[in-house]
């Protein structure tokens, strides 16, 4: 498995409040990482690659797809996050849904620069404004 996340307290937080944040915009059927209310989102496999991950969080709205991701810098292979989110985005297309970066102070312009240098079609949401 690739990508695989902590379940900090931090990170409950954050997702916990993603949760709160996606119920208040009308997503449904919300599948978070690592919170007890909800279920896991299913795992990932990339065709023909022994890659699996997890999204951090899916819902659904108005019969489209979505995935949420919180960003966090890597500290070993870029290229995963890459890969990750680029499959992430892709799915999100073919389901009428969009991949959504969830983005900690301080993580804007590394997020940018990925998205921008590998045309991953993401919707980027601050931390803050939730």
């Amino acid at each position: 498995m690739i990508l695989s996340k902590k379940k900090t307290p931090v990170y409950q937080k954050i997702v916990f409040s993603i949760t709160e944040y996606l119920k208040k915009k009308g997503y449904e059927n919300i599948q978070a990482q690592g919170i007890d209310e909800y279920q896991d989102p299913a795992h990932i496999t990339r065709k023909g690659a022994d890659e699996s991950f997890t999204p951090d969080l899916t819902a659904r709205r108005d019969g489209s797809k979505h995935y949420f991701e919180v960003v966090d810098y890597p500290k070993k292979d870029k290229n995963l996050i890459v890969s990750k989110w680029m499959i992430l985005s892709t799915l999100a297309k073919q389901l009428n849904g969009k991949l959504h970066l969830m983005v900690p102070h301080g993580q804007m312009s590394f997020t940018n620069r990925i998205i921008q240098s590998n045309n991953i079609d993401a919707q980027v949401l601050s931390l803050k404004e939730l």
